[in-house]
């Protein structure tokens, strides 16, 4: 697999309306491979999966706020505000 085809992968991946598959990129899936590959020590196990558990609520949290902006932009009504 060539380089190419692997940035237009992710570029595919990330390009996407909502944040719900770039948020794991970033925050989750470093800190599951390294839970799994690296870490030994009781801090690092504890490390990832705090980062797991940011990452995931980021995720959702991005994925809410993006669909509610959305929501909005296509609402026939004016939002309310001064």
């Amino acid at each position: 697999m060539s380089v190419s085809s692997v940035s237009l992968a992710l570029e595919l991946l990330t390009e996407h309306p909502f944040p719900l598959p770039s948020v794991p990129l970033c925050f989750v899936y470093p800190a599951m491979l390294h839970l799994r590959a690296v870490a030994k020590t009781r801090r690092q196990i504890v490390v990832d999966w705090l980062m797991i558990i940011f990452g995931s609520g980021a995720a959702i949290f991005t994925t809410v706020q993006t669909i509610k902006v959305r929501k909005a932009f296509h609402s026939p009504y004016p939002p309310d505000g001064p």
